[in-house]
């Protein structure tokens, strides 16, 4: 990846590069980065893991050419979604990691519902579900997917084991891919 398609923003968002208001929120000792286009932000936040950071480290990208899904399931992100990954590295209690996709399945509905005026929140909020595992349902049609994946990783304090945790997020915002078995969601939230 060449310098101008990559964005690296610190806890404050100011990176050499970016101006992303959705980035210069960041909470303190959260870092983040933007990507122009990717082949999978869960493969590149593993990839930073391996180069030691150690998150909560944000993956973000404009486009995803092959991400992945549930049972290697290829998941494109079109022009105008959002595309990505969370990496956080500790001692996570394996029966926790299960946990993950659930919880983040429940954070992406809350944040979904949140971005929405307080008019609209509680039509959306009925209009949205989970479905176990991985996605989120807009009226019934498939509108986000979530995968959570986890590697081992060197122990913090070298007694217990760690875990590299990528939590991936892709949300339609603008279009749908095709070929989905459900209806398209309209890509847009009430007013």
């Amino acid at each position: 990846m060449s310098a101008p398609d990559r964005e690296a923003c610190d806890a404050t968002g100011q990176g050499a590069q970016s101006d992303r208001a959705s980035l210069a929120a960041l909470p303190a000792g959260v870092t983040a980065e933007h990507l122009t286009s990717t082949v999978s932000t869960n493969a590149d936040a593993f990839a930073r893991a391996a180069n030691g950071v150690s998150g909560p480290h944000w993956v973000c990208a404009d486009a995803q050419t092959a991400g992945r899904g549930r049972g290697g399931r290829r998941w494109a992100s079109l022009d105008g979604n959002f595309a990505a990954s969370l990496l956080v590295v500790d001692e996570i209690e394996p029966r926790v990691l299960h946990q993950a996709a659930l919880l983040a399945g429940v954070a992406l509905h809350d944040a979904v519902c949140a971005v929405q005026s307080r008019a609209h929140a509680c039509e959306l909020a009925q209009a949205l579900r989970l479905k176990w595992p991985n996605d989120l349902l807009l009226h019934d049609a498939k509108c986000a997917g979530i995968l959570a994946e986890s590697s081992r990783a060197p122990a913090c304090d070298g007694n217990r084991p760690a875990y590299a945790l990528v939590i991936g997020f892709g949300v339609n915002l603008a279009a749908a891919p095709r070929g989905l078995a459900r209806r398209r969601p309209s890509g847009r939230a009430p007013n």
